[in-house]
């Protein structure tokens, strides 16, 4: 069972860069002490925008590293229902339990019925010998609301409208911006290094472009004075008409890479948080 959250089992524990568990250092090969130290010296974890659900669902769901561990905690407190979940339906990954939440939206089943007849209770009976399966959906559903929103497979994430915009073939003499952020493949591609332990992106981004009848035809650009010597200093700046709002020039930061370059993407992103004010 879980220890404050934490599964004893070995089974349970698959991977400590998936999940919070630590390994014990001294007992490790040298290798592998080794590994493990880089690994932190060098900021290595899951990061990204967003995943595709083939990564959420392959991730351990217990002690999973991007849930909500005091919520956990109040789970794994009730060890008999826990249990079974663990036990008896064999539940280890997300989608393993994604896939035990969804028997309870199917036609006949009555949530509010210990003994429920409908087909899917039925054949969660016979298969794992689970005596309540509306409690235990219940129960694995509670388990996936401790996940980051980044991290819960379910509801509406930006892969489901990044292949509909795929779909759609730009206006004449116009070419789509690639603005997919989804992270595709197997969970190992989305691990990145240099990641800021303090600031981990939990919340769910919203990617989908808003609705607008008015086309604006936006310039910008950067500048930078001795570009790449010392003492570079560097500017940005967006054009749409004469005396219009969106119009902006600015100096970059002393804290910036002061660059032609730099200018460039910094009067992108001023361009595109002016147009989004609009």
């Amino acid at each position: 069972m879980p220890d404050g959250g934490v599964p004893r089992q070995r089974e349970l524990r698959v991977n400590p860069f998936l999940q919070s568990w630590k390994p014990k250092k001294q007992t490790l090969p040298v290798e592998l002490k080794e590994m493990m130290r880089l690994a932190k010296k060098y900021g290595l974890r899951l990061e990204g925008l967003a995943f595709s659900r083939q990564i959420m669902r392959s991730m351990p769901m217990w002690d999973h590293a991007c849930a909500d561990k005091a919520a956990v905690r109040r789970l794994a407190a009730m060890p008999n229902a826990t249990k079974c979940l663990m036990t008896k339906h064999r539940l280890r990954t997300v989608g393993d339990f994604a896939d035990l939440v969804e028997n309870a939206d199917m036609a006949g089943h009555n949530m509010e019925s210990e003994k429920c007849e409908c087909t899917s209770c039925k054949e969660i009976r016979e298969r794992t010998g689970c005596e309540n399966p509306t409690a235990c959906m219940s129960r694995a559903s509670r388990f996936l609301a401790t996940l980051a929103p980044r991290w819960d497979p379910r509801g509406v994430h930006p892969e489901d409208y990044e292949r509909d915009e795929e779909e759609e073939p730009p206006e004449e003499g116009a070419e789509w911006f690639d603005r997919r952020i989804t992270i595709h493949g197997h969970m190992g591609d989305a691990f990145r290094i240099f990641t800021d332990e303090d600031s981990p992106g939990i919340q769910r981004i919203d990617m989908r472009p808003q609705e607008s009848e008015q086309l604006v035809v936006v310039a910008t650009d950067g500048s930078c004075i001795n570009n790449g010597q010392r003492g570079a200093i560097a500017g940005a700046g967006v054009y749409v008409d004469d005396n219009h709002h969106m119009n902006a020039s600015l100096r970059l930061p002393a804290d910036m890479d002061q660059s032609n370059q730099t200018g460039e993407m910094v009067a992108t992103l001023i361009a595109t948080m002016k147009a989004d004010e609009t």
